[in-house]
């Protein structure tokens, strides 16, 4: 759990970083998530250390979709999950 929540205070924090940097960010908060989800964390507690008010609201709704989509998909490993967001980012923002 205490992973889950660095990894989701990093991620906001990268959110000023170059879209390649912010795209494995969120691929890390995919990981975490799946991660949390895997150790029986409730999605709702998930979620709610996803959000933080020095993020931008943009970057909380990223976080919580990503959170969301993680687990929904309980047949995909954490490093899958990684792979999903980041690329899901990737074909959103760009790899610049």
């Amino acid at each position: 759990m205490k992973k889950f929540i660095v990894v989701a205070v990093f991620a906001m924090a990268s959110f000023g970083a170059s879209a390649g940097e912010l795209c494995n960010a969120i691929g890390e908060v995919g990981q975490a998530a799946a991660e949390a989800r895997d150790a029986g964390v409730p999605k709702q507690i998930a979620l709610a250390v996803s959000v933080s008010s020095k993020a931008s609201a943009e970057a909380n709704e990223i976080n919580k979709t990503t959170v969301e989509a993680a687990y929904q998909m309980t047949n995909k490993t954490p490093k899958e999950m990684f792979v999903i967001a980041r690329d899901v980012c990737i074909s959103t923002f760009g790899n610049k």
